[in-house]
């Protein structure tokens, strides 16, 4: 590794490599952009300064992209720079009031992608079709917007009773700095884990101002300083405008009489700074968290005092831990902001003491009797090491809160010490997202978590191990749910108020690493390797896809615990025409023809798990392919049930199958064949335990000549529950109206035994592995057990939706449900059917009809624009019916493609 002279001004903001030379770029925070070579000469060359870089891509060794972070008045740009001739290509205004900090060019250097500020990617192409680079992408290209799922937030409130429920705000403010009483439009109960109407809340939502007493505060943006005042006395804290921004908001601290002893303030640079307050002494600066992605709308404290919320444009609420912000400090004057104490030992060593399990000393896995040899901190423009007792502790009681140090920390019988780099600023307790299809994850830092049926696709983790893999990697966080996902460990978080005390509630055993959940798992998992196709290979007509992959056990014990497959375009793909094993590796190569021109290709090894989803690691290329004309099959699935006993009985079920088929048929010739063959249908008694295990062969036998490109819609609408007697292998069951009728009035154990006469969903599930492009429409409930079938070893309510979807977006299904965790589905006598299949009737009827695109409204009606509009309808449809609580649908993230349904 060459150390390169310093040439930056400050932090070094952005670098990178081209990919088919060793010219590299890199750019600072003074706004200074340099590139060079590592081959002949190899002195940097300034390319430019002013705006200040945010990220650096290259297209080709001579064509760098560039992304900024907003300027003082708010805009941000994406610049194209020819390097040969050291001029700037092209420039476009992208984002104002955000800082653009992703950006990518596509492998084969034919896009450009990077974010907006509505919340989409937008995706450029760089070449025209002849395969020439434009020279002005961005002013004389027009760009393809791929919306995002989640949504800036703008306000976050407590709920005032202690109950660790959370009411969030996607309404734009003008001012979050003022603005504190905006409508709550989401709500999150922290401790059941699961969403929560924030209307439905009998007591009052907190704000930042609660417990101000005779404090006031204002801010000034022309000197990036905040005033408080508290009658004659006045407080001013000034903020460093480059490393914490302008103040957006802010949140009052108090003690357990109700009186404020530190202020917290959200920045426009990501940061929330908490300071002391105090009539006698000047504002210090306590603690600093560090976690956001985009500048700080909201704050609020809990009730109890224990924790502080903040809300984000990021689209995510995080939750901060506050134990120990009011310590005194004898010792280390900055034990609140280090979350430890440091004392000396002799004269060389510093020992570590009083670590709070919250803070950041703990996250970096320092522990009490850890000793410190060395620190290096940043001093005079530059980096410094101490390394006598005497020292470090200057260092550290001198360094800011938002600046780099390296400890040397020795731990003890270890004659080896370890360097770690860290900012003493604190994660947080954990952080939750909410997406636009009602999906969610809530989080720690250590990679533990809960998520709806859809929420942990949310989120991932890239680990760069250069031992391992030489390219750092992104890992979504749904290949690790048999490993980290922990529902009952997050319900006790809060209240356990330590990540080990929530396990030890939860009486789950205590990870080896709990700091570091996610490394070990990924060591574990088999690598997948794409031999073939290439990426971006183009296939000449009539030629198949021969995928060849090699997966790449730890053990060859594990390969029996894994299912091996492949799916292109999310069509699962048939047994593999050859197998080898060698040792720990095993090779699979399949045929497969190409459905469409564009193809993902993803070759994914699971574990087997029984009826809930384990493990998985999976590799993507995409191919490209000259396919010939085919008009596919439509072939539709029905399962409804009316005609429970009493008060389970249901009136519209088979009429909501019948009608959406109805349309169907009457719409769908132009882009499918629809045969009567081609449908299967069953109602009431005929839904029957025996009768659908019997369905999959029946359906193997009838859909006989099924193709890839075909497309397979099942609708099922009933009653469902779920059963968990064995916790780790729970099912979802759709009940059958027979299963009522045997279990009679029966409750508790005789409840589970009627489930035995219901229809397992591993049973429907086998309906997906069908080779070809499949839709599940979910009507069934999601809230309570149904009322006839309570008993101890049912499912609670968050958990039916998993155990149902789950399995079925693992195989690559795409699944609609028509309510969200925790919720009914409603019906309504007004339209004579449920609210989900009247929003789905309109939507095949040409309400949907350019539904999210105004620009595509072309009478005909395709999957993404039925989706979107039943997402949006269906909740209005309840609020307008005034139903007892709220119905969201949800809707799988599953790739079909462009899909045609109707013509109207």
């Amino acid at each position: 590794m060459e150390t390169r002279k310093q040439i930056h001004v400050g932090a070094v903001h952005a670098i990178a490599k081209a990919p088919d030379s060793g010219v590299w770029a890199s750019a600072d925070r003074a706004g200074n952009l340099y590139y060079w070579s590592d081959v002949g000469s190899t002195t940097a060359r300034l390319l430019r300064t002013g705006r200040v870089v945010a990220t650096l891509a290259f297209a080709s060794s001579q064509r760098l992209f560039v992304t900024t972070m907003k300027n003082e008045t708010g805009d941000a740009y994406v610049e194209l720079w020819d390097l040969s001739g050291r001029r700037k290509l092209d420039e476009l205004k992208l984002a104002t009031g955000d800082h653009l900090l992703a950006s990518a060019v596509s492998p084969d250097g034919s896009c450009f992608a990077t974010p907006s500020d509505d919340g989409s990617i937008s995706l450029f192409p760089l070449k025209d079709d002849q395969g020439n680079f434009l020279s002005r992408p961005f002013t004389d290209g027009s760009p393809v917007p791929i919306a995002g799922s989640t949504r800036k937030l703008y306000r976050v409130a407590f709920d005032s009773n202690s109950t660790y429920r959370l009411g969030m705000s996607t309404i734009p403010t003008e001012d979050s700095w003022e603005t504190l009483d905006a409508k709550l439009t989401h709500g999150f109960d922290l401790k059941e884990v699961q969403i929560y109407d924030p209307a439905a809340n009998l007591g009052k939502w907190r704000s930042g101002s609660d417990n101000a007493s005779n404090w006031r505060v204002t801010r000034s943006n022309s000197d990036y300083s905040v005033e408080l005042r508290n009658g004659a006395v006045r407080k001013l804290i000034h903020l460093d405008p480059s490393l914490q921004g302008l103040a957006e908001c802010y949140a009052w601290i108090s003690d357990a009489t109700g009186a404020p002893y530190a202020i917290a303030i959200g920045t426009s640079q990501h940061g929330i700074f908490v300071y002391s307050v105090s009539v006698a002494n000047e504002c210090r600066l306590l603690r600093h968290f560090r976690d956001h992605y985009g500048q700080v709308t909201s704050l609020c404290v809990s009730a109890d005092g224990r924790y502080l919320a903040s809300a984000s444009v990021d689209g995510s609420a995080k939750i901060w831990s506050l134990n120990g912000l009011n310590a005194p400090g004898r010792e280390f004057s900055q034990e609140a902001g280090w979350g430890a104490v440091f004392r000396k030992k002799g004269a060389n060593t510093l020992t570590v003491g009083g670590v709070d399990s919250a803070g950041i000393i703990a996250r970096r896995g320092i522990n009490p009797g850890d000793e410190i040899l060395k620190v290096v901190y940043e001093g005079n423009g530059g980096f410094a090491e101490a390394n006598t007792a005497d020292g470090m502790f200057r260092a550290l009681e001198n360094t800011k809160l938002w600046q780099t140090v390296i400890l040397s920390v020795q731990k003890p019988g270890d004659r080896r010490s370890q360097a770690i780099l860290l900012k003493p600023a604190w994660e947080p307790v954990a952080s939750l997202v909410l997406d636009n299809r009602n999906e969610w994850v809530m989080w720690t830092p250590q990679g533990f978590y809960n998520a709806s049926a859809g929420g942990d696709e949310l989120i991932g983790w890239i680990l760069n191990d250069k031992h391992d893999h030489p390219v750092a990697r992104f890992f979504q966080a749904d290949r690790f749910r048999r490993e980290l996902e922990k529902p009952e460990v997050m319900k006790n978080l809060l209240t356990a108020r330590s990540l080990p005390a929530a396990f030890q509630t939860a009486k789950q055993q205590l990870p080896t690493d709990l700091q570091d959940g996610v490394s070990p798992v990924v060591k574990r998992l088999p690598r997948v390797e794409i031999e073939s196709p290439l990426p971006n290979e183009q296939l000449a007509s009539g030629r198949t896809i021969e995928a060849k992959a090699n997966f790449v056990f730890t053990n060859e014990e594990d390969i029996d615990n894994y299912e091996l497959a492949l799916y292109v375009n999310g069509i699962p793909a048939q047994k593999p025409k050859k197998k080898d094993i060698h040792g720990n590796v095993v090779t699979l190569t399949w045929n497969v023809v190409p459905p469409n021109e564009r193809n993902l290709v993803r070759v994914v090894a699971s574990q087997k798990s029984g009826n809930s989803v384990g493990d998985y690691s999976d590799a993507r290329v995409s191919v490209r392919a000259k396919t010939t004309p085919y008009k596919p099959n439509l072939y539709y699935v029905g399962i409804a049930a009316n005609d429970y006993p009493g008060r389970l009985k249901l009136e519209y079920c088979r009429d909501d199958v019948s009608d959406v088929l109805g349309l169907l048929q009457g719409g769908a010739t132009r882009h499918f064949r629809l045969a009567q063959d081609n449908i299967s249908l069953m109602f009431d008694q005929k839904v029957t335990k025996e009768s659908i295990d019997q369905l999959p062969d029946q359906l193997q036998s009838q859909f006989q000549s099924i193709d890839p490109r075909d497309v397979l819609i099942v609708y099922v609408a009933g009653h469902g529950a779920t059963k968990v007697a064995n916790r780790e292998n729970p099912e979802y069951y759709f009940i059958t109206i027979d299963a009522i009728e045997n279990t009679g009035n029966a409750n508790g154990a005789r409840a589970a035994a009627g489930l035995d006469h219901s229809i397992p969903w591993s049973t429907i599930r086998q309906i997906a592995d069908l080779p070809c492009r499949k839709i599940f429409m979910i009507d069934t409930c999601f809230e309570a057990d149904t009322p006839r079938l309570k008993a101890s070893d049912m499912a609670k309510t968050a958990d039916s939706l998993k155990y149902a979807v789950r399995p079925l977006r693992q195989r690559e299904t795409m699944v609609i449900t028509g309510c969200s965790l925790g919720q009914s589905s409603y019906q309504s006598k007004a339209f004579a059917h449920g609210l989900f299949t009247q929003a789905v009737l309109e939507s095949l009827q040409g309400f949907a009809d350019g539904h999210g695109d105004s620009q595509n409204k072309d009478r005909t009606i395709e999957l993404r624009e039925l989706t979107n509009y039943v997402l949006t309808r269906v909740p209005s449809l309840a609020e307008a019916a005034e139903t007892k609580g709220r119905q969201t649908p949800t809707v799988s993230n599953t790739e079909l493609g462009y899909l045609p349904l109707v013509d109207y």
